[in-house]
């Protein structure tokens, strides 16, 4: 203990030994004041982190072309006779005219997985017979629905992986005398690998941001608190014209085209946009 000259007789308590009392207990409080004050700074700072934080947004954006296209269509045959067995020649006629179509798809490297029915009917036809008048209620004619004959129909979906084709298959089937066609749709077949590039442009672009606004503000960012991505990856819509009758007069005309130009098909594009919010801590 800390005893000054003046308490060495054994007198307690003298001047001295007081006073360093005091400064002892007047340290030990400093020392716990400034405990308290960083405790309570970083209770705050703790409750109140979210305020240090900057979010910043980026956008990155990918041309994209279709490389696939699908094209559907019909084909059918009729039996003008109510004998069902006579349904066989309409369907050997089928069958016939898309075998001959199926080594045609061929010939442009167009595999068979890549040919695929989607529908087959038999569907009877029906005509409304109406009774003569003249004949009268007596003779026992009612108006109704007589069974004449029966259509046979095959849907079919070919895809068509090179899009340089397109147009040598509508051709194709129109020479082949295939009336009711629909398409082309043109898609992309794989779209992650797009995705990714349209994300890592848009992280980019928040980061160039970040360190743009961190010189303007003089402030540093530390690390990454959170990471949002709101993206658009749209549909893939065909985008191509063609002759105003076309199609449309193909069932009805006599004379009907021989081929599709490929300046009338047009593939079109899409972008594929990713949208980031990065939120940042801000240091200290």
């Amino acid at each position: 203990m800390f005893v000054c000259k003046k308490c060495e007789d054994g007198k307690f308590p003298c001047n001295c030994v007081v006073k360093g009392f005091k400064y002892i207990l007047m340290l030990f409080s400093l020392i716990a004041l400034i405990f308290i004050i960083l405790f309570v700074y970083k209770g705050i700072k703790f409750l109140n982190k979210d305020g240090r934080t900057i979010q910043i947004t980026g956008k990155g954006e990918v041309e994209a072309r279709s490389n696939e296209a699908s094209i559907s269509f019909v084909l059918r045959e009729k039996n003008n006779s109510t004998d069902k067995s006579k349904n066989i020649i309409s369907q050997n006629k089928i069958n016939s005219q898309m075998g001959q179509l199926v080594l045609l798809f061929q010939e442009l490297n167009i595999n068979e997985k890549d040919i695929k029915t989607e529908d087959y009917q038999i569907q009877p036809i029906s005509e409304w017979k109406t009774c003569d008048n003249n004949l009268g209620s007596e003779s026992g004619c009612q108006s109704k629905y007589n069974l004449v004959g029966y259509e046979i129909s095959e849907s079919v979906t070919v895809k068509v992986l090179d899009t340089q084709n397109t147009e040598k298959v509508l051709s194709l089937l129109v020479k082949n005398n295939v009336t009711e066609v629909s398409g082309p749709n043109f898609t992309i077949g794989d779209t992650e690998n797009l995705k990714n590039e349209a994300r890592d442009k848009a992280i980019i672009d928040a980061k160039n941001k970040a360190g743009s606004l961190s010189k303007s503000l003089g402030i540093e960012l530390k690390k990454i608190i959170s990471f949002y991505e709101n993206s658009d990856y749209p549909n893939f819509q065909p985008s191509y014209e063609m002759t105003k009758n076309m199609w449309s007069g193909l069932s009805t005309s006599h004379t009907q085209p021989q081929s599709v130009s490929a300046e009338n098909i047009q593939e079109g594009s899409k972008k594929i946009i990713s949208n980031v919010s990065i939120t940042f801590e801000i240091e200290d």
